[in-house]
């Protein structure tokens, strides 16, 4: 820290903000943040670079209110990616539809499932848990606001997202039915004077008696693993995504998955038939569940075959965006093949070295 005494043009201010800087990027490289070493020349080269942009941050002036960092994060939260969760919210249909896709419940989960994933599906009642480990929690709330719930159930039905499911087919634990809730989180997008949500359907009460499954979820890459990705000095990584909209609610449950699946509040009789009217009668999910915890495992699974299946039979692909050992994985080194792809859920990455004088030429 003695060599930013070099730097006597900053003054007091200047040489805070730089010594700041370099304790961040010693702590970020994962070494010492105090270094007391002989400096290089290199790093004395990068600290005049720096101190330029600190001439520039001292020029500026305002006023930084105080902030409450405690009660910004009782509200808050940062998941495993940085990115901040949303919290829980009230909704009406106005909220959720413009979110949802046509293409609700159009493919039966079990006919994109192989191998064990698709024993799973297809055989959900032979992997809950014995009795005696059953996590048993508070039935979570349906969080809609009692006018606008009628609205609400008859949008879900009609839409393909629910079934109807009279109080004794659902499943049991000590005479009490098993009930989901369901919330909203915002999408931070309008549709007229609605703020679009994305709805959740929190299944905390069927996670707790659902065995686990592994499924795909150790072939979810990460960033970590592109350290030997390299890219020689012509060349620019060119990278196309495509993300599958509501993915999780194209694809429909087996009608053994509804006992399970059912929703903590009553459907009232206005958006029952009449052979239902006057009974207790809950609705209950017919597509994979966002909340539910294997879900991650079977979406990963889905979105996979269905790449790897395209390189079986579009035979351009073969060349081109699909092949197996092309895949970006968490538990493969990485591969040498150009262009690679990258499965994350609902998410697909084309990863493509180009010369980066064609870059420009390229469609996006």
């Amino acid at each position: 820290m003695s060599r930013l005494s070099a730097f006597p043009h900053l003054g007091p201010q200047g040489i805070a903000w730089l010594a700041s800087i370099a304790m961040g990027l010693n702590s970020l490289w994962g070494d010492e943040v105090m270094y007391d070493g002989e400096v290089s020349a290199v790093a004395l080269e990068c600290l005049e670079w720096l101190s330029k942009d600190v001439e520039r941050i001292c020029l500026l002036e305002g006023k930084v209110e105080l902030f409450d960092w405690d009660q910004f994060f009782s509200t808050r939260g940062i998941d495993y990616r940085g990115d901040e969760v949303k919290t829980a919210r009230e909704f009406t249909w106005g909220n959720i539809a413009p979110a949802l896709p046509a293409e609700i419940g159009r493919v039966p989960l079990e006919q994109v499932c192989t191998l064990g994933a698709r024993h799973y599906v297809e055989n959900l009642d032979l992997y809950i848990k014995p009795r005696d480990r059953w996590e048993l929690v508070k039935p979570p709330r349906v969080m809609v606001p009692e006018g606008a719930w009628a609205e609400v159930c008859s949008g879900l039905l009609t839409a393909g997202i629910c079934v109807l499911l009279p109080v004794e087919e659902v499943f049991h634990i000590e005479q009490q039915p098993l009930l989901n809730g369901l919330f909203g989180v915002t999408k931070d997008e309008w549709s007229g004077e609605y703020e679009v949500y994305r709805l959740i359907m929190n299944l905390t009460p069927f996670n707790g008696l659902a065995e686990p499954l592994k499924g795909d979820v150790e072939t979810l890459p990460m960033w970590s693993q592109m350290s030997p990705f390299f890219l020689q000095p012509e060349e620019s990584l060119l990278v196309s995504s495509e993300d599958v909209r509501c993915f999780f609610y194209t694809m429909a449950v087996p009608p053994a998955w509804y006992k399970y699946l059912a929703f903590n509040k009553r459907v009232p009789d206005q958006c029952l038939p009449v052979e239902l009217q006057g009974r207790l009668v809950y609705m209950a999910s017919r597509v994979l569940p966002m909340g539910f915890a294997n879900s991650v495992s079977l979406a990963q699974h889905v979105h996979r075959n269905l790449t790897l299946w395209s390189h079986e039979h579009i035979p351009e692909a073969a060349t081109s965006v699909a092949a197996p050992e092309a895949e970006v994985r968490k538990d493969r080194p990485l591969t040498a093949a150009n262009p690679s792809w990258r499965i994350y859920l609902d998410n697909f990455d084309l990863l493509e070295k180009v010369r980066a004088v064609e870059q420009e030429t390229l469609e996006p």
